[in-house]
């Protein structure tokens, strides 16, 4: 099963763990670094978006998703919409993954179930396709070793999903979400480059108590949220 970073919240998930996602599918961890300008996250139609003017060395937009729904459609909340095709060569003298991967950036599981919601269940939030392909190893970091980026992509799992490193942008500052419901003029902050189960740990006290946090800002039971969709941990 795919945990949440609450040991209590369980839900059936077919997601890897993040160590072998990562080393199953670039040894590198790829090092997808961003090399442009960097979206502050903000709502739109109850989802929390961000992130999405990154420029990823090695990653453009791909008209081959065969069978895949189209760009900008909502992909299933049961991952039944999930397109990769993975074309990499294991190259022994370097230790690296050639070739590429693409993918729609479904997710394959049954994503966005919030364990800690008042009722648990399934947030509802979509995430949309965008057929995208990736080269390997990225260009900007063929030659190593290199620091992988604070945020945005650093990997992708066997089935194309995003994976991001653990700092989150931030909530309750600048354009980015307020993490508590409460209207009582209380305001849960979490500064940028603090990772998600911290800051959700953090704003049961900052917002009041746990039934106060904006629960469904936070990571899900496969442990990934908001759109573009990525991993910060299995």
């Amino acid at each position: 099963p795919c945990r949440s970073t609450f040991p209590h919240a369980t839900v059936p998930c077919r997601t890897h763990s993040f160590v072998t996602m990562v080393k199953t599918v670039v040894a590198t961890l790829m090092a997808l670094a961003p090399v442009g300008t960097i979206a502050s996250h903000y709502w739109e139609g109850g989802m929390m978006m961000g992130d999405l003017n990154l420029t990823i060395s090695g990653s453009h937009a791909s008209a081959s998703c065969p069978g895949s729904i189209a760009d900008g459609e909502g992909c299933a909340l049961d991952g039944s919409d999930n397109y990769n095709n993975v074309e990499l060569t294991y190259h022994k003298a370097t230790g690296k993954f050639r070739g590429s991967i693409t993918t729609n950036l479904c997710s394959n599981d049954n994503y966005g179930y919030c364990a800690l919601c008042d009722p648990p269940g399934p947030t509802g939030h979509q995430h949309t396709a965008q057929c995208t392909e990736q080269e390997l190893p990225a260009p900007l970091y063929e030659y190593g070793p290199n620091g992988a980026p604070l945020r945005g992509r650093v990997g992708l799992s066997v089935h194309g999903v995003n994976i991001y490193g653990p700092e989150e942008a931030g909530f309750g500052i600048g354009n980015n979400p307020e993490p508590c419901t409460d209207d009582s003029g209380v305001e849960g902050i979490c500064y940028a480059g603090t990772d998600v189960p911290t800051c959700e740990y953090a704003l049961e006290v900052t917002c009041g108590n746990v039934s106060k946090v904006q629960h469904s800002l936070m990571l899900d039971t496969c442990g990934g949220h908001a759109m573009p969709y990525h991993y910060h941990n299995d």
